[in-house]
């Protein structure tokens, strides 16, 4: 990462964070694009503007994105638009990776293999008002009575796997109760 000390040319606790970011961004792209950062322009007034456009930023953010110009704009000095661009993007949290659903660990009949799927099809039309395909069940299992012990998930995708992992536990306790009813007649 660019250095921001390198550059410095006042007194660190005279000069705010953020106003070093920009002193530090100016020097180094008149380093990086000679002859065509702020050719025949008003350098002071630029600082300005870009302070203003800047100014929401972390300065940390604004290093890393200077450190990013020569690969992202070999030739030409970017806007102010495409350097909030490249700083939007490392602002940008990394996707997390969802771990498959695992398998449930006992062998499904065919008649509790429908019944489950019947299930999740009606809780997902529950969550999100949609249909999911042509999913039938003929059994005599009440899957609706499942999907209404759980609440519709709602908010961020943890809370959504929390509001499934509720569905599945509702369903194989019912479907254990379903199996013993059964068995006792």
């Amino acid at each position: 990462m660019t250095n921001p000390q390198d550059n410095q040319q006042t007194n660190s606790s005279t000069i705010s964070p953020g106003l070093e970011a920009i002193n530090h961004l100016f020097a180094t792209m008149n380093e990086m694009y000679p002859n065509q950062w702020m050719a025949h322009q008003d350098v002071n007034r630029q600082k300005r503007l870009w302070a203003s456009q800047l100014s929401q930023r972390a300065p940390e953010l604004i290093y890393r994105a200077l450190d990013l110009c020569p690969d992202r704009h070999p030739s030409h000095p970017p806007t102010i638009g495409e350097f909030r661009r490249v700083m939007q993007e490392l602002s940008m949290p990394t996707p997390k990776v969802i771990p498959p659903v695992q398998r449930l660990s006992y062998e499904e009949d065919d008649d509790r293999s429908a019944a489950r799927r019947y299930t999740l099809a009606l809780y997902a039309k529950k969550c999100t008002d949609m249909n999911f395909g042509e999913n039938t069940y003929a059994g005599d299992f009440d899957c609706m009575a499942v999907v209404d012990m759980v609440d519709a998930a709602t908010g961020s995708l943890s809370t959504h796997k929390e509001y499934w992992g509720a569905l599945y536990e509702a369903f194989d306790r019912a479907w254990r109760e379903y199996e013993d009813k059964n068995q006792e007649t």
